[in-house]
């Protein structure tokens, strides 16, 4: 099994206030194939962003996350029990859940080892769905700086798990009965302070800033609040999904 990389602990302040959450859209999108509600696992559950979606229809939702600092940056809920487990290497029972969720994660894992282990602790029928999401857009002018700095300032800088991303998890086998998912996305009004902000959270960032002692979005922050000018714009994030029903 290869080690699981933690590349959000140092960050795990800044990814709380400006990664973006998912629309409701997509969870009722989940409920719907679902069967029963009464356990769920969201894995790599980072702040708990999907958790405290699922557990509005769920009795129990077990959030599970590598890092510490992101779980203690976690929105807390009474029926959210947080861990700080290996996806890997999670510690439930058999045949224990009726949903199991991975938000913008599943790159990271040894995809092998983690099935294996969720046709162990899901039920059967249970719904195994993971997703995630692209660049955000907003202008051509804008979505231009955002994607010279994506591919040619931080590039190089990006985990080789990051094709993962970049292909939509095509490239990722999901062994279980297919469901087809449509596509989603998320929508916000941000100011260009916000953009920056969450520019601050990519892993190529952190590797950049470890790697030449200075921090790659200060690069483009001047061209960017140029372009981007007063007040707030609509930013959208387009939502990719992988989903299965667990057969035993």
């Amino acid at each position: 099994m290869k080690d699981t990389k933690d590349n959000f602990s140092q960050q795990s302040d800044i990814y709380a206030n400006y990664r973006p959450g998912y629309p409701q859209e997509l969870f009722d999108w989940l409920y719907a194939q679902c069967n029963s509600f009464d356990t769920a696992w969201d894995c790599a559950t980072g702040n708990g962003q999907a958790a405290v979606k699922i557990v509005a229809i769920f009795q129990t939702v077990c959030a599970t996350d590598l890092s510490i600092s992101q779980l203690e940056n976690s929105t807390k809920k009474d029926n959210i029990i947080y861990q700080q487990e290996r996806a890997e290497q999670p510690s439930f029972a058999d045949n224990n859940f009726d949903l199991v969720t991975v938000a913008q994660s599943l790159h990271w894992f040894d995809h092998a080892v983690f099935f294996e282990q969720v046709k162990r602790v899901a039920k059967n029928g249970a719904v195994f769905a993971a997703w995630g999401y692209n660049l955000p857009r907003v202008s051509p002018t804008i979505n231009d700086i955002v994607d010279d700095f994506y591919t040619h300032i931080v590039g190089p800088y990006w985990d080789a798990e990051r094709k993962h991303v970049d292909n939509e998890y095509a490239s990722i086998e999901v062994p279980f009965e297919k469901i087809e998912a449509q596509k989603f996305k998320i929508t916000y009004e941000w100011a260009a302070e916000h953009m920056l902000g969450y520019l601050n959270t990519w892993s190529s960032v952190q590797h950049y800033i470890k790697k030449n002692n200075k921090n790659p979005v200060d690069l483009i922050a001047s061209k960017l609040m140029d372009a981007w000018g007063a007040g707030p714009k609509e930013v959208t994030f387009p939502v990719f999904m992988r989903a299965g029903r667990v057969k035993k």
